[in-house]
């Protein structure tokens, strides 16, 4: 089964209406290029701008109720995908632009955990980002085939656009039926009572 992925590495608009407008025709076209999973770059609700006033701050910041997230969930019901949107959240805090250290921590966590990692990025022309939204397949060697393979499987240019990545999970589920740090080899019944409540 191959699970297809749009990347919405897209110039942001400068209000949160702009937002909702540019985010669902993304999705849109997201839907009639085949995608499964829409993915949205981080804070698509006010386009990473962080401004240091505390006040700015707060008034840019939305909740999990609001109509732009509940617009979101309507139109991923409406075109049956997935929407990873992303946004400003009151009360949380933010990290930086995705960089060669953020993108390896990325890597090992794919290797790590056998499981796909995609993260959406801003395009270049955005202040501090350049594109290249990444998919990881988590699959870092494959059977059959001699040493190892890059586990990037899909890398975004700078520009702007909707990017479409294809993620193989039958592949990803043979490699962590197979390998020796994967399903075969884990006994979750052994450290149960590390995950129940006290």
């Amino acid at each position: 089964m191959n699970v297809k992925i749009a990347f919405l590495q897209l110039i942001s608009g400068k209000t949160l209406e702009e937002q909702l407008n540019i985010g669902v025709r993304a999705c849109e076209e997201a839907k009639e290029k085949g995608a499964d999973i829409a993915l949205f770059p981080e804070m698509w609700s006010d386009g990473y701008y962080l401004p240091a006033d505390e006040d700015e701050l707060n008034r840019l910041a939305i909740s999990k109720e609001s109509h732009f997230i509940e617009s979101f969930k309507s139109l991923a019901e409406k075109l049956e995908m997935a929407i990873g949107i992303t946004f400003l959240e009151k009360k949380k805090t933010c990290r930086k632009p995705l960089e060669i250290n953020r993108l390896a921590a990325l890597r090992t966590r794919a290797y790590e955990n056998m499981v796909a990692v995609a993260t959406c990025n801003y395009p270049k022309g955005h202040p501090d980002c350049n594109g290249h939204s990444v998919l990881f397949d988590g699959v870092p060697w494959i059977q059959e085939e001699p040493g190892g393979r890059d586990m990037c499987v899909f890398e975004a240019p700078g520009d702007a656009g909707v990017y479409i990545a294809e993620l193989d999970i039958d592949q990803l589920r043979r490699h962590r039926s197979r390998d020796v740090m994967g399903d075969r080899y884990r006994h979750p019944e052994k450290y149960k009572i590390l995950s129940e409540r006290l």
